[in-house]
């Protein structure tokens, strides 16, 4: 719809010049080119009025899906939640507490003694998680926010998660192991329930790693250096 309206304002904007430029080509006095060029504006300004009253307020441009999420942005601190009780169902975006310097971790199950686990994750930069309805989510030494796909992640750091497309384009990347010990890796999903493997490596020193829009890439003892 916004492509076609972009259209109808391009149309506007040009008819009235060929239009004008036509007259011109014919025997025409000045001042019946000036009335004519007068009428040809009275009728654009009229166009562009009726464009505008169409539209109201929309931007013509595409949205991004991050510009285009109109929801109300929630938050929780570490603790216990049962989904659709405690805490609205939908996907967070989790962030360790600054003053806390040994990582944190979420646990997903199906029931309050968390002995029936969907998934649990520790990360100690960011995690982008899925939660549902009916689920008891604990979450330690974190805060977990409405995801919106505005929320930086510094690439510059160790242990992070990004969804390719938005935090990162889709491509080939190199890797740092910042762990000289036990090196680095990294989990490839195509969700964010941490069920679906798309590809899992480790690597020491230096590695190699391919993502696609859409998918979600972990990276754990590790850096993108190129």
């Amino acid at each position: 719809m916004k492509k076609k309206i972009v259209a109808l304002l391009l149309a506007i904007t040009v008819l009235p010049c060929n239009v004008f430029a036509a007259e011109a080509e014919t025997e025409m006095s000045y001042d019946e080119l000036l009335a004519k060029y007068e009428e040809l504006q009275e009728k654009y300004d009229e166009l562009e009025a009726k464009l505008e009253e169409l539209i109201g307020d929309q931007e013509i441009e595409e949205q991004t899906p991050a510009e285009a999420y109109q929801g109300d942005v929630l938050e929780y601190g570490s603790g216990m939640y049962k989904v659709g009780v405690d805490m609205e169902p939908g996907v967070y975006f989790l962030t360790t507490d600054t003053d806390y310097k040994y990582g944190a971790y979420v646990t997903v199950s199906r029931d309050a003694n968390q002995d029936d686990l969907i998934y649990i994750e520790s990360f100690d930069q960011n995690l982008i998680a899925e939660f549902r309805d009916g689920e008891y989510v604990t979450i330690d030494h974190a805060t977990a926010s409405t995801y919106t796909r505005t929320e930086p992640v510094n690439l510059e750091m160790d242990n992070f998660e990004v969804e390719i497309g938005v935090h990162l384009p889709a491509g080939e990347y190199k890797l740092e192991a910042t762990d000289s010990l036990f090196g680095g890796y990294y989990t490839i999903y195509s969700d964010n329930r941490f069920d679906d493997i798309v590809a899992i490596n480790d690597f020491e020193n230096i590695g190699y790693v391919s993502v696609s829009d859409g998918q979600f890439l972990i990276v754990q003892n590790g850096r993108i250096i190129q």
